[in-house]
């Protein structure tokens, strides 16, 4: 009996949109900028060393002015996150979708990319990582700017040191909102890859270390070029990951068709 051969097929590799992540990182830099704004606005019109006498009270003040804003955010944290994940992933998706459709048309298989329980799934998973991510941005900004404020009270109503902490707690939080919109980029749109590679049938992908990172790991580089399970992933350092994964993972995948 003659052996059947095997057609294959190996597809470039897909990089997260860029434009998404930029989009993605300039609205949580929005929405910590907003945060800061409305803390620097408060300090300033509240913010005078009173004499020793009226010390509690300016206190007293301080606090219920911090705390309202804090609740106020906390309030308003409810829905904003859930429409700004929402958006993101869909916008992360509906970029590979486009990359995927055009080059599998080019190679000559016409597939119709729809919204699957597959790929529902992998979307509200997404969401429900990047509303937590979110919400964390003022949150985590709040808590310093609470314990700042608290700390100069404390010192004698020490304006200067304040400004300095605002300003740093301020910078932590432009670092974070960077790292996260670079971060999940990669993993959404790793997520997003496994499961349309699930609907199509794709078992296979070959790893793709992304030269661009400073201090790559070498066990990524290594990993570079070798075929791996599409849906478990690569087995690196002890563990099945997928390419973008892990932190500041840059790496992706080509998709290998067989027929």
């Amino acid at each position: 009996m003659k052996a059947i051969k095997r057609k294959r097929v190996v597809l470039p590799d897909f990089s997260p949109n860029m434009g998404v992540r930029a989009a993605y990182r300039a609205e949580l830099s929005k929405l910590l900028r907003s945060a800061r704004n409305e803390v620097m606005q408060a300090v300033a019109h509240n913010w005078q060393a009173p004499q020793p006498v009226a010390m509690d009270a300016a206190r007293d003040i301080l606090g219920r002015v911090i705390d309202a804003i804090i609740a106020k955010w906390m309030t308003s944290l409810n829905d904003l996150p859930q429409k700004m994940a929402r958006r993101f992933v869909g916008q992360t998706a509906g970029a590979l979708d486009r990359g995927l459709g055009a080059t599998l048309k080019k190679s000559g298989f016409a597939v119709n990319l729809q919204l699957t329980p597959v790929t529902k799934e992998a979307m509200r998973a997404s969401v429900g990582v990047n509303v937590g991510l979110i919400k964390s941005i003022p949150g985590e900004y709040l808590g310093d700017v609470q314990k700042y404020v608290w700390e100069s009270v404390e010192a004698g109503f020490d304006l200067k040191t304040l400004t300095d902490n605002l300003e740093h707690a301020y910078h932590i939080g432009r670092n974070r909102c960077r790292l996260i919109a670079t971060d999940q980029s990669t993993k959404v749109h790793a997520v997003m890859e496994q499961a349309r590679r699930k609907e199509l049938g794709i078992t296979k992908a070959i790893w793709r270390h992304s030269a661009a990172a400073k201090e790559p790991r070498i066990s990524h580089v290594k990993a570079s070029g070798k075929e791996f399970d599409a849906q478990k992933g690569m087995l690196i350092d002890g563990e099945y990951i997928l390419p973008g994964q892990k932190i500041r993972c840059g790496c992706t995948s080509s998709s290998v068709l067989e027929w």
